[in-house]
């Protein structure tokens, strides 16, 4: 039974350039920390729209994983535990070596 298939090459390269964007944002928060803080507001503006650009690109991954363990999740409660019930108490069955 398959829950999930394959990702496309599309949706892999996709993931590659939310890394790319996700680093650059980091990169630059972290280079306009010590500069002054009419620059930082400044940038805060075209980081904003980079992280936006980010969240875009990985939103339709994020709602087929989503999918998927929602599938699994489906699949493991129609699941029927009850049929395998053991025919000896479960502290009796962990018992390995017979006691004297």
């Amino acid at each position: 039974m398959t829950i999930a298939e394959r990702s496309s090459s599309n949706q892999v390269k996709n993931a590659l350039l939310f890394n790319a964007i996700h680093q650059l944002n980091f990169v630059l928060r972290q280079a306009i920390r010590d500069v002054p803080q009419v620059v930082q507001d400044n940038l805060q503006v075209s980081l904003s729209a980079l992280e936006n650009t980010g969240r875009s690109i990985i939103a339709p991954l994020f709602a087929r994983i989503t999918e998927a363990m929602e599938r699994i999740l489906f699949t493991i409660h129609q699941e029927d535990f009850g049929k395998y019930v053991a025919t000896q108490p479960l502290y009796e069955s962990r018992r390995l070596v017979p006691r004297y």
